[in-house]
This record gives C-alpha cells, sequence and structure tokens, in this order.
C-alpha cells in the first residue's frame, strides 16, 4: 500500500495550497518515480519486486506543517479530504511539540548557554518540526524541575548526544564538562555510536587538545546552511 506525505514550510503555507495537495495526493509521484521498483518482502519469505505504480493506494495522506494550523484552517482541510475519500492527518507545530514534549529523545544537546541564541535554539527549531524529539533544555525543562536530575535522565535515556563544540563550550569548567564526561562514558560502553560532534568556530587543533579522541569522530560544521546541517543530523539520529 502506497501513502503520501506532503511538508509544507511555514513560509508556504496557505489553507487553499494545503487543500489542493489534499486534492491531489496521486500527482505527488513524480512521472519518472511511478515506475520505480521496491521490494516487498516477509521474514517469513523471500521479498519480490514491484513498481509503485502497481502498488495500491492506502488513500492516507500526512500533512506536515511547520506552523499552527487553527482550528478554521483544520476544518476546511478535513473536509477537503472527506469529500475526496481521503484519511488526512495533520501534523502541524503544535504536534511537533507534543512529540518533542513526550516522546522518548533521539538526541541530548549538549552546548554552552552563551551559544544559545546564535546557534543551538535555531538548530533545536529546525529538529522539531522533523517530528525529531531532542533533549534541549529550553523544551526539555519545566519550572520546578531538577536541572541535574533532568540532565541525567536526558543523557541516559537519548541514544544520541548532539555535542556543539565552541569556544565558549571548550573553557567552560561547569555543565559542559560533566554533560561531556557522562555522553563520553556512553559512547564508549556502547561501542562508539553515541556522540555527533558539531564543530562551531573551533579547529582540529582546539578540538584536539580537549579530547584527542572527540577530534578523531566525524563531525559536521556549523558554517554550512542549517536547514542542511538538520538534515544531515536527522538522518544520524533517526532511529529507523
Amino acid at each position: 500500500m502506497r501513502f503520501v506525505s506532503y511538508f509544507v514550510p511555514s513560509d508556504q503555507y496557505r489553507v487553499e495550497r494545503a487543500i489542493a495537495l489534499v486534492h491531489s495526493p496521486e500527482q505527488v509521484i513524480a512521472e519518472e518515480d511511478r515506475n520505480a521498483t521496491v521490494t516487498i518482502g516477509h521474514a517469513s519469505r523471500p521479498g519480490r519486486m514491484t513498481s509503485i505504480s502497481q502498488m495500491p493506494f492506502s488513500n492516507r495522506v500526512f500533512l506536515y506543517i511547520d506552523t499552527l494550523v487553527s482550528d478554521a484552517d483544520r476544518e476546511r482541510l478535513e473536509r477537503a479530504a472527506d469529500e475526496q475519500g481521503i484519511r488526512l492527518e495533520i501534523r502541524d507545530a503544535q504536534y511537533a511539540d507534543y512529540v518533542t514534549l513526550h516522546e522518548k529523545p533521539w538526541a541530548f544537546i549538549s552546548h554552552d548557554s552563551r551559544d544559545k541564541d546564535e546557534f543551538v535554539r535555531p538548530l533545536a527549531d529546525r529538529l522539531r518540526p522533523m517530528m525529531c524529539p531532542v533533549w534541549y533544555d529550553e523544551y526539555s525543562l519545566k519550572v520546578g524541575d531538577s536541572i541535574r536530575g533532568s540532565i541525567d535522565k536526558g543523557l541516559s535515556d537519548a541514544p544520541k548526544c548532539i555535542l556543539v563544540l565552541s569556544p565558549n563550550f571548550l573553557s567552560n569548567p561547569g555543565w559542559t564538562k560533566g554533560e561531556f564526561n557522562a555522553a563520553m562514558g556512553k559512547h564508549f560502553s556502547t561501542g562508539g555510536s553515541v556522540l555527533l560532534p558539531i564543530w562551531h568556530g573551533v579547529t582540529r587543533e582546539q578540538v584536539a587538545e580537549y579530547s584527542p579522541m572527540v577530534a578523531d569522530i566525524k563531525a559536521l560544521r556549523s558554517d554550512i546552511d542549517l536547514d542542511d546541517l538538520a538534515r544531515e543530523l536527522f538522518v544520524a539520529i533517526n532511529p529507523t
């Protein structure tokens, strides 16, 4: 069975445009992709090849919208879907917030607070609409929470740790050093699959001076396009 997913960035969202997408879900498949083949199989029997065009459409459409959909727009979209016999699921900014707050985090973002405004918050805000739950203090800490306890739980629960290595991070002997040591311990105890370093205004020599082992781990750089960086992180973090 096939289903269709759309992603609509906030700067391109118009309810009329979203309704048009719901009205023509089959057009999302480019002509050159209709004959693309996929393998359909089962654990108990060998897979078989089939083309996408031969797979029946499930009438399910997922609409990911990177903004908050109003009640009035939601009603119009659902009515448009019903008219076409489409089973529509709207996943907007409210849904992304719910995923971030209630699902087990896929990654913990370790950073120095002085890098928050310039880089870390924009990065976390890019990951959130991608339905990529991360432990990030501004999302994950609530009034009355134990900061140390919440950080420990976040580091323990998240299978990955995004390390934003900046001059501020490397010179911080406090919270970030503790997070770094905990993440390093988990990284090596699990076979070296935890750390996802981002070099933010630092050189290999500076990272190597802080930790030769981390300098040897493939890292991303913060000076690439932020959307591209978020996509690369999503691929590395996504457990599926």
